[in-house]
């Protein structure tokens, strides 16, 4: 499902739809939600990298 889209914003949403379904199985396989919430915020963390970056190399138009 990747490999089909091009964009970066497209790709960074499916992996962020993919990272809740994986914190919602952790959920509901323990009894505990912080494995679920460390993982959620580890991966938000990297999509804000990841945006911030994106958002660097648009912002710079050339002449």
């Amino acid at each position: 499902m990747m490999m089909i889209s091009s964009s970066p914003l497209m790709m960074i949403i499916l992996i962020l739809i993919q990272t809740l379904n994986y914190a919602i199985m952790i959920f509901n396989m323990s009894s505990t939600f912080w494995m679920s919430y460390i993982l959620m915020l580890i991966f938000l963390g990297g999509m804000l990298v990841v945006f911030i970056y994106i958002a660097t190399l648009n912002s710079n138009p050339n002449f």
